[in-house]
């Protein structure tokens, strides 16, 4: 993107050119802030060195080379026990099975250890059994994934529940 800068800013709010983290951009169009809402600006927008930077709720990386990857939504990412598990690489294991027509991760608070865990909302083809396609669900997981981005949890769907702007919603299948 021309004239457009990006940096990554780590967990402790210190902005780097290059590395992972939640993605920033600055360019000389960069928004002044929002009107009349300090915090909101506040929010979303960091100086540093001279510049105006935009905090864009994505979790990515650069490169030195300048390459810019796109990982996740911050607000998607599960942390669990100091790790961070990221839905869309589990969503992409299990959407390789052919009964899946659809998968969505989502994180699940759990009251007795305080952590979240990771539940797996599953729509299948409707002749499959689930009984079956859960343990092929697990067992493929196992196999592809550190053990605390496994799955604790799979539920099965007829059809999401979709938001007024017809994407999944996610709130609704984390308060199933």
């Amino acid at each position: 993107m021309d004239g457009c800068e990006f940096a990554v800013r780590d967990h402790h709010g210190y902005l780097h050119s290059y590395g992972e983290g939640e993605l920033m951009i600055s360019s000389g169009c960069t928004m002044m802030g929002y009107l009349k809402d300090e915090q909101a600006t506040a929010d979303v927008l960091v100086q540093h060195q001279g510049k105006i930077w935009v905090k864009t709720g994505d979790y990515g990386k650069t490169a030195e080379d300048g390459s810019v990857f796109f990982i996740e939504r911050i607000k998607e990412t599960i942390i669990r026990k100091g790790c961070n598990i990221y839905p869309s690489e589990i969503e992409a294991i299990i959407r390789q099975l052919p009964e899946v027509q659809d998968v969505c991760i989502v994180g699940v608070m759990s009251p007795e250890t305080e952590t979240e865990q990771v539940r797996a909302c599953v729509v299948a083809e409707k002749c499959c059994d689930p009984d079956k396609l859960k343990s092929r669900i697990l067992a493929l997981c196992v196999e592809n994934l550190p053990r605390y981005s496994v799955p604790e949890e799979i539920c099965f769907f007829a059809q999401f529940p979709q938001t007024k702007l017809g994407k999944i919603d996610r709130k609704a299948l984390e308060q199933f």
